[in-house]
């Protein structure tokens, strides 16, 4: 019995490893994979394997920039993804490498399928960005992103900065794979986000107004107003750090 089933749909530039990615998530050589700038892939291919308890659809798609496909062409390919992938919201996987600069052509690639695929909030919900080739990668990959190009920066602000470092020194495939699944499994909700936020607001609010409540009232006298104060106090922290928490997940 399946515990899970998981889709993903890789997108991205030729040479980015996107077929490789799709074999990594998979577990075995699915897809054809080249180690120059042509295109392997030139049509999408779709693979379902069953990995322990859970059941992986991989969809590994053609750069439909690079290839030279008309605007009808192109909007005809994304549409036929979205139906490979129908019913299900896929994982949306953009490959980018982590070695190489991001370029202007990536960024218009992720453009054009993001305005072919139509649902920006989809978008928003299932995109995470696999950085590739991290086998050259020397530095803290965190702090590299802080100093990136500003189209880098829009890319994983869509995915709520949500990503996974692919071919990583010292982890083993599977090791990869599992963290990709934690990523997906923990998705950002900038609704929730913002209600934690706003009664983080309400509780400094409430605490001030309290406060001066007491004080004014005189309920408390002495050492009494000091311990009553105090255990307010302590109480309006622990809500406060809960919602700060909460704000940041």
């Amino acid at each position: 019995m399946m515990d899970l089933h998981h889709v993903f749909l890789i997108v991205g530039k030729t040479g980015n490893g996107k077929s490789s990615l799709g074999n990594c998530l998979l577990g075995k050589e699915e897809f054809k994979t080249g180690t120059g700038m042509f295109s392997t892939t030139a049509r999408a291919e779709m693979v379902t394997r069953i990995r322990g308890k859970q059941s992986i659809t991989v969809v590994d798609t053609p750069d439909i920039v690079n290839l030279d496909y008309s605007p009808d062409e192109r909007e005809k390919e994304v549409q036929g993804w979205k139906r490979m992938t129908s019913p299900d919201h896929p994982t949306i996987l953009l490959a980018v490498r982590c070695d190489v600069r991001y370029t202007a052509e990536e960024f218009a690639i992720y453009k054009d399928f993001k305005r072919l695929w139509g649902d920006n909030a989809g978008i928003r919900r299932h995109l995470v960005v696999a950085f590739t080739f991290g086998d050259r990668q020397n530095t803290d990959l965190k702090e590299e992103l802080e100093d990136v190009c500003e189209e880098l920066k829009s890319v994983l602000i869509d995915a709520n900065h949500r990503y996974v470092l692919f071919n990583k020194k010292g982890l083993s495939k599977a090791e990869q794979v599992d963290q990709l699944f934690k990523v997906i499994r923990s998705p950002y909700n900038p609704e929730a986000s913002q209600k934690w936020k706003i009664l983080f607001v309400v509780c400094i609010v409430i605490a001030l107004l309290s406060a001066s409540g007491c004080v004014i009232a005189g309920i408390f006298q002495e050492l009494g107003l000091a311990i009553g104060l105090g255990l307010f106090a302590l109480l309006l922290v622990l809500l406060m750090l809960i919602c700060r928490c909460k704000a940041q997940k």
